[in-house]
C-alpha cells in the first residue's frame, strides 16, 4: 500500500511539472496540492484531526490541469505560414553562413598571424645568423691581421738578426784583415829591421868565412856583398 502511495505521488508530481511547463498559472494548483500533501502528513502523524486532505490534493491537481488548458499560450493556436517557415529557415541558414564565414575569417586571421610570427621568427634567425657570420668574419680577419703582424715582426726580427750577424762577420773580417795587415806590417818591419841589422853587422873577411854562411856566395844586392870578394867582377861574390 505504501509503495502505491509513493508511485501515485511521483506521478502527481510529474503531472504538475508538465502543467507548469505548459503555463505559469499551474502554480496555483501546485500550491494547493502542496498544502493538501502537508495536511495529510500532519494527519498521519496524529497532529491534526482533518482527514479530508486528499480532496485538497485532488483539487490542486484539477486546478493545475484546468489552468494549463485555459492558458492563452496553449489555447491560442500558433499559425505559421510556409513562407514564414521558409524565411525562418533562410534566416537560420544565413546565420549559419555568417557563423561559418566568421569562423573562416578567424581561422584565416589566426593563420595569417601565425605566418607573420613565423616570418618574423625566420627574419630574426636570419639576422642572428648574419650577425654571427659577421662576428666570425671580423674575428677571423682580426686573427689574420694579428698573424700577419706577427709574421712581419718575425721577419723584421730575422732581418735584424741577419743584419747584426752580417755586421758581426764584417767586423770580424775587418778585424781579421786589420790583424793580418798589422801582422804583415810587423813582419815587414821585422824583415826590414833584420835586413838592416844584417846589412849593418854581416861582414866577412874572405870567401872562406862567407861560404860558411852563404855556401853559394851572395849577389851584389845582398848586404854581405863586398866588391873585394868579387874578383871576376860579375856582381856575385865568392861564387864557386
Amino acid at each position: 500500500m505504501k509503495f502505491l502511495r509513493v508511485v501515485a505521488l511521483i506521478i502527481a508530481i510529474l503531472f504538475l511539472l508538465f502543467c507548469l511547463v505548459g503555463s505559469q498559472r499551474a502554480w496555483f494548483g501546485i500550491i494547493i496540492f502542496i498544502i493538501g500533501l502537508y495536511l495529510q502528513k500532519q494527519y498521519r502523524k496524529g497532529k491534526i484531526q482533518f482527514s479530508k486532505s486528499r480532496y485538497i490534493m485532488t483539487f490542486g491537481l484539477l486546478a493545475a490541469f484546468i489552468l494549463t488548458l485555459t492558458s492563452p499560450t496553449v489555447t491560442q493556436p500558433v499559425k505559421q505560414t510556409a513562407s514564414e517557415a521558409k524565411s525562418a529557415d533562410t534566416a537560420v541558414k544565413a546565420e549559419e553562413e555568417k557563423a561559418k564565414e566568421a569562423d573562416k575569417k578567424k581561422e584565416e586571421a589566426a593563420a595569417a598571424k601565425l605566418a607573420e610570427q613565423k616570418k618574423q621568427e625566420e627574419a630574426r634567425k636570419e639576422a642572428e645568423a648574419k650577425k654571427q657570420a659577421e662576428a666570425k668574419r671580423l674575428e677571423e680577419e682580426a686573427k689574420k691581421q694579428a698573424e700577419q703582424k706577427r709574421l712581419e715582426e718575425e721577419a723584421k726580427k730575422q732581418a735584424e738578426l741577419k743584419r747584426l750577424e752580417e755586421e758581426r762577420k764584417k767586423q770580424e773580417q775587418e778585424q781579421a784583415e786589420a790583424a793580418a795587415q798589422e801582422a804583415e806590417r810587423k813582419r815587414k818591419e821585422q824583415e826590414a829591421a833584420a835586413a838592416e841589422q844584417a846589412q849593418s853587422t854581416e861582414s866577412f873577411d874572405n870567401c872562406t868565412e862567407m861560404r860558411t854562411v852563404h855556401p853559394k856566395g851572395v849577389p851584389s844586392t845582398h848586404p854581405a856583398y863586398e866588391s873585394q870578394h868579387d874578383r871576376d867582377k860579375d856582381n856575385w861574390a865568392c861564387e864557386r
